[in-house]
């Protein structure tokens, strides 16, 4: 193996799961040399075998079996040969096998030749691990987030991922790879982190790319862990020393390594003053700053603010008003906005068609929402807290009627269609909806996993018992856990005269899942989500508990 592509393979600084380009380590008393992992959050495996041969280039078919044995429950997987013509001209097999391996099991990997030549390995498949952000440290440029992975055997390097909007080249959102990497360390307590340099690790790679200037606005970060056994821990980073035959293998009978390990993504949307110090410009209203959250209208008005960010807002100096002569028409008395927080705010004289502001100390505008007019009883507000995004059109499918929830999580107020399951195994996961009031006549249900995914949706197959299959970059569903939005267009008659627009109907968090189960409701549509279910898509949840 050449000393880059091993260390892509050791490190994973790529995700292939095989290496293309890997001495076979001619003439040692060998069978076969063995690269790749076993991926509990992946539908299906792939492993490098390269014979151990007098010559560099292997045959068309390879004479070998290669098993998988799980040492809990016993059962035996056997996998299939596939010869694969690799970027750099050379073909090579790559066994695959479509098996989810359970998380924190042991799992006997076996390659075998005709004559009882045979190469073994143990692998110690890693647990499913949800990092987190736990703190924010320094400020301007030296900003730095630190995310953990609790329970974590080990954990090989991360990437560092900015989605972004406006770049030069791409129409819509583009995905920018931040250059600096994060070398994670283990604390004393067995958690592992990595110290992030947000701003002056996005900044340098923005200028690298000739982007600095280029007024690229952010949708969202994303910290992506590998995660893997205890035993993946290369003794050296010399790569002229790891590429040595045997430095680092855990091969019985052979050579190579196969381990386990899964990718670990976090999402989270920096703080404005972080975004202006990497570089970013900030749209007018941009992710992470202070949203007017939900607005009464009417005589005695109020005014709901909301703090969607990961760090304080201060509020000193700050005011609201629906009249922009009269910007000091309420002033805030609390002192800052904490990550999450409501605040509730009484305003007068707020009337449909006006727009609602907010002004910091310096009576600049930092944020603002016109109000359309709704049916009486009716608020205007996000769905859920905090959030936005521009569809086709203009329209923000988060934003519009609500039901009146002064100081409390916003709710929609109408019952158009529920997310009633989600199945995140593999890559081949799938999340199922219902569509609960025909009155509203639900039409063209999406489903999505972040905002800025939402002008490229994935299109559920209908409305009742309707699903959607897991798609990148659009509907993502980590086993790790993640997030799920539902929009549908109809007509809602709380707002007079409007048009069927796209609005966000439902949402759904969603914890870890063992391999072969999914989350759901119990009963179907209206009841609470249960979590370890038999996967039943396209049909009622009740069998997977019945056994139907």
């Amino acid at each position: 193996m050449t000393h880059r592509l091993l260390a892509a393979l050791l490190l994973l600084l790529t995700a292939t799961g095989c290496e293309e380009d890997v001495d076979p380590t001619l003439g040692l008393d060998a069978p076969f040399t063995l690269y790749g992992y076993l991926d509990p959050t992946a539908s299906r495996q792939a492993l490098r075998v390269i014979p151990v041969l007098d010559r560099l280039d292997g045959p068309d078919s390879l004479d070998a079996t290669v098993t998988t044995t799980d040492l809990g429950t016993g059962v035996v997987i056997a996998w299939r040969d596939s010869l694969v013509l690799f970027s750099n001209g050379q073909t090579g097999h790559v066994f695959v096998a479509d098996v989810t391996p359970r998380p924190n099991s042991m799992v006997r990997l076996e390659v075998s030749s005709p004559d009882g030549a045979t190469a073994r390995v143990d692998v110690d498949v890693p647990p499913l691990v949800e990092p987190r952000l736990v703190s924010t440290s320094g400020l301007g440029s030296s900003v730095i987030y630190r995310v953990a992975f609790d329970d974590a055997p080990s954990l090989l390097n991360g990437q560092l991922r900015l989605e972004v909007r406006d770049l030069p080249f791409v129409n819509t959102e583009g995905t920018i790879v931040v250059t600096e990497g994060v070398q994670p360390r283990q604390l004393s307590n067995g958690t592992w982190v990595a110290d992030i340099p947000f701003a002056s690790a996005v900044r340098n790679t923005l200028e690298n790319l000739g982007l600095l200037d280029d007024g690229l606005r952010l949708v969202s970060v994303e910290y992506v862990g590998f995660v893997t056994d205890a035993a993946w821990n290369p003794p050296t980073r010399d790569f002229d020393l790891l590429a040595e035959p045997g430095v680092f293998t855990n091969v019985e009978g052979g050579l190579g390594y196969v381990g386990g390990g899964l990718k670990a993504t976090l999402r989270w949307v920096p703080s404005i003053s972080a975004q202006i110090a990497a570089g970013l410009f900030p749209a007018p209203t941009p992710p992470g700053g202070l949203e007017i959250n939900e607005v009464q209208a009417g005589a005695g008005g109020w005014v709901e603010l909301h703090n969607p960010t990961i760090n304080p807002i201060d509020l000193a100096g700050h005011s609201i008003s629906p009249d922009d002569s009269r910007p000091r028409l309420v002033e805030l008395t609390q002192a800052s906005l904490q990550p999450g927080e409501i605040l509730l705010a009484s305003v007068p004289e707020i009337a449909p068609g006006t727009v609602v502001r907010v002004y910091d100390r310096f009576r600049t505008v930092v944020a603002a929402l016109s109000i359309p007019s709704v049916a009486e009883g009716a608020t205007v507000g996000r769905f859920p807290d905090g959030l936005s995004a521009t569809a086709p059109g203009g329209v923000d499918p988060f934003l519009g009627p609500t039901a009146p929830t002064p100081g409390g999580p916003n709710a929609l107020g109408l019952d158009v269609a529920t997310i009633n399951e989600v199945a995140t195994e593999g890559e081949a996961g799938y999340a199922e909806i219902v569509g609960l009031d025909p009155r509203y006549a639900p039409t063209a249900p999406v489903l999505f996993d972040s905002p800025g995914a939402f002008g490229s949706a994935v299109a559920a197959s209908g409305v009742a018992f309707g699903t959607a299959t897991e798609t990148p970059g659009v509907l993502r569903l980590p086993q790790i856990g993640g997030r799920v939005y539902l929009a549908v267009s109809f007509r809602d008659d709380r707002e007079p005269g409007a048009p069927a627009r796209p609005r966000i109907v439902d949402v759904r968090d969603l914890g870890p899942q063992e391999p072969g189960r999914a989350s759901g409701r119990l009963p179907d549509a209206t009841g609470p989500w249960a979590p370890g279910l038999r996967p039943t898509r396209g049909a009622p949840n009740a069998s997977a508990r019945l056994g139907l």
